[in-house]
Formats: structure tokens, C-alpha cells, sequence
């Protein structure tokens, strides 16, 4: 398919020697090369070194020599073996210098707090000589933007919540101002169908949209969601086509970009003044979690129910020992008893609940690894339903159930009833 040429380079240097040891994954590297590739800045390298000093002066001296753009991740922190303004300092050939007003930011950071700055995190504010100090919203390390050669490094901290806010506020803007953007994106997100279903259901769109000079089409799996992604330089024949795709899948189609199940659902509540609550076994507590991730949920969420033990949800969830006895946890009458639990003890609009068997162990050829019941709905009209998602493993079960809930409880706010 015809490509975008990417005016500016970039290379992605992560440092630490837990990186290297496989005791964390340089998600970091990840979700930059995401945002670059977006804003149509070419990845030339990604990097990875340990906390040795000449091994990073040489990673930094290949990276400044491929690309117009460098971002250098960790390093950042007060301890010895945080190396990433030396570093620099080599580097550049200039001298470190202390930042009174980085200084300041790091004194005020932690009076926030509520806590003395130990003089170890002085050194924070150390910069070479030269180099622009950059303000770190969430955290005590300033990140750093230097000039060296023709290249343009930004240093930003490890951590991947400091990262990327510092991405956000300093990195972003000076990309768009040097590449304003040229090709735009759509990204459809579905849910309740799989991938190759809809690649089947939308067959002539797809071969429309890629019988257009410069216009892409593809699609990405991630659990439940499907995203469908659309790419061109012209806008408005973008959105024509989108337009087209939900207009087909209907309520399959569920948000685009960013957008999540649990907004998506929140909004819903938000529109009918409406409130939800929720009975999870072995979800463990995922699908309020989802919810509450999402500003002002407490107006829709009062709370919900861990319930893992048989005991548990006889007790506090007022499920009937003889369903328990009789059909198990594991059962469309336990997930059925459970709603109506929660719902009576809290007087809720809406209930969720969820058992399954999430592995690794527990299953059984009538009840395998994977089978999970729900019951989606309101007092008197609760739907229950099951879904088996393979032995995929523990996480990947819970995911997609968790998942599969907020999507039924989004049709149903829709009028619309899941698929058995």
C-alpha cells in the first residue's frame, strides 16, 4: 500500500538494567513509536542499554548520528546510578549546571506532599549547560531538552505515567510544530463480533476503500475489541467511509479512537440518570474497576460485590444454598441470584454479574476452563447468559469477561438484547 515518507527521523533509547534483565518491559519504547508513528515521524532505532556509562555514551552517540529526534528514557532519578545527565554532559561537551527554577518546581513537588526534599534530589536539577529544563507535572525528576549536533534529545523520565505526561506537554508540541500533520486516522472500535467476521461482513467496503489512491485499511485485535482503522490524507472521504462501516455494523460499532467500553456505558448512565452495580467472581473486581477509571463514576457506580466463595455469596449476596448445592457457582441460577442480590441490597438500576472458572485449574468436560455465566439487567428483567473463551489463560479469560459484561450492559442500555 503507498506509504507517507516520514520527513523527520526519530531513534528511542531506553536505559536501566532492569530492561535488560527482562525484569520490566520496555513499554515505553512501545507507546512511543505509537504516538511517532502517528504524528508521521519515522522510528529509524529503538535502543536499550544498561546503566553503563560508556555503553550508554555509545548508544547516544549512534542515536544522534540517525536521527533528527531522540528520546531517551530513565535515568532521571537522585542515585547513582541514575546516569542520564552525565550523560548528556559528555555528550554535548558541556558542563552540568544546577536550575535554580527546576529546583524550586522539585522543593515545591514535594512540599505538595507534605514531605522535606532530601538533599540527594538536588541533583535532579542538574542540567548541562545549554539545555532546557522540562517541568514534570506528576513526579520529582525534570525531564531535558538538548541541542546536540543536528539533533534534537529530549530526556524523559522511566516511569511510564511521568513519560508520557512529559510526552503530552513538551515532546508533542514540538513535533506538530515541525511536522504538522498530513495523514489522518480513523479508528473504529467494535465489540461483539470477531475479526474475521467483520472482515468477511464489510468485504466491498474494504475493497473500496483500498482501490483509492493512498487510502489503508486494517484491522487490530486487542481481547474483545476490534479496531478498524482507516488512513488517508484526505479527511472528509475518511469520515465518509466510516460512516459507512458503522452505519453497517450498527451497534457493533461502539466508539472510535481512545474511546472505551466503560465510557461509553458511564455516559449511558449519565444520559438516563441511571446507576449500576455489580457481583463479580472471577472477574476479582475488573469490571468496576473499568468503571471507576472513568472521572465522576460515582455518580453511576455506588459500589459492587468480590464475590469468590460460595460462603461469600450466600452471605452477603443472599444466593440460595440449594443453588449452590444443586447447580454450583458456576451456573446460570448462580449468576441469576447474584444479580438479584445486589440489586435488592443496594437499589441499583442495573446489576452485572459474573462466575466462571479462570483457570489454570478448576475445570471439568462439563464445566471447562473458560465458561463464564453472566446476568446483565434490571429488577424483573435480568438476561443471563454464557460465554466459553478457551483455556487462553487466567488474565485473557478475566479481560474478555470483563470486557463482554460492559458490552452487555451497553445493548441493553441500547434496548438491545445480547447475543445467546
Amino acid at each position: 500500500m503507498p506509504t507517507t515518507p516520514h520527513h523527520l527521523q526519530a531513534v528511542l533509547l531506553a536505559t536501566g538494567n532492569e530492561l535488560m534483565t527482562g525484569d520490566l518491559v520496555d513499554s515505553n519504547s512501545a507507546w512511543l513509536a505509537k504516538q511517532l508513528t502517528e504524528l508521521q515521524v519515522g522510528v529509524r532505532a529503538k535502543l536499550t542499554v544498561g546503566d553503563q556509562f560508556e555503553e550508554l555514551v555509545w548508544a547516544m552517540t549512534q542515536a544522534i548520528e540517525k536521527a533528527g529526534l531522540v528520546i531517551l528514557t530513565g535515568g532521571l532519578g537522585p542515585t547513582s546510578d541514575d546516569l542520564t545527565r552525565a550523560l548528556l554532559a559528555r555528550v554535548s561537551g558541556r558542563p552540568l549546571q544546577r536550575d535554580p527554577e527546576l529546583l524550586r518546581e522539585i522543593e515545591d513537588f514535594f512540599h505538595q506532599l507534605g514531605r522535606t526534599m532530601k538533599p540527594v534530589n538536588r541533583i535532579q536539577a542538574e542540567i548541562p549547560d545549554g539545555a532546557q529544563g522540562l517541568s514534570n507535572p506528576v513526579g520529582t525528576a525534570p525531564g531535558i531538552r538538548i541541542e546536540i549536533g543536528a539533533a534534537t534529545v529530549f530526556a524523559l523520565p522511566g516511569v511510564p505515567r511521568e513519560m508520557i505526561a512529559m510526552f503530552e506537554t513538551h515532546v508533542r508540541p514540538w513535533i506538530l510544530q515541525r511536522t504538522p500533520p498530513t495523514t489522518h486516522r480513523i479508528s473504529i472500535l467494535c465489540c461483539g463480533r470477531g475479526e474475521s467476521d467483520l472482515v468477511e461482513e464489510l468485504a466491498e467496503v474494504i475493497e473500496r476503500i483500498r482501490s483509492c489512491p493512498e487510502l489503508s485499511f486494517g484491522t487490530r485485535a486487542s481481547d474483545s475489541v476490534i479496531a478498524l482503522k482507516l488512513t488517508g490524507p484526505r479527511a472528509d472521504e475518511l469520515e465518509q467511509f466510516a460512516r459507512e462501516i458503522e452505519n453497517r455494523l450498527g451497534p457493533i460499532a461502539f466508539g472510535r479512537g481512545n474511546s472505551t467500553l466503560a465510557e461509553v456505558v458511564t455516559q449511558l448512565l449519565f444520559q438516563r440518570g441511571q446507576s449500576v452495580v455489580v457481583a463479580e467472581s472471577c472477574t476479582a473486581g475488573e469490571i468496576g474497576h473499568e468503571i471507576t477509571t472513568i472521572p465522576g463514576s460515582s455518580q453511576v457506580f455506588p459500589g459492587g460485590w468480590i464475590s469468590y466463595s460460595n460462603e461469600f455469596k450466600h452471605r452477603f449476596l443472599d444466593v440460595p444454598q440449594p443453588v449452590l448445592d444443586s447447580f454450583g457457582a458456576v451456573s446460570d441460577a448462580c449468576v441469576l441470584a447474584m444479580a438479584e442480590g445486589a440489586l435488592q441490597q443496594s437499589g441499583a438500576d442495573w446489576a452485572i454479574a459474573v462466575s466462571g472458572i479462570a483457570g489454570p485449574g478448576g475445570g471439568s468436560p462439563e464445566k471447562p476452563v473458560g465458561l463464564v455465566y453472566f446476568a446483565v439487567g434490571q429488577p424483573g428483567n435480568l438476561r443471563v447468559f454464557k460465554r466459553t473463551f478457551s483455556n487462553l489463560g487466567r488474565e485473557t479469560i478475566r479481560r474478555r469477561a470483563t470486557l463482554t459484561a460492559l458490552n452487555a450492559l451497553r445493548l441493553r442500555l441500547l434496548n438491545i438484547e445480547p447475543v445467546e
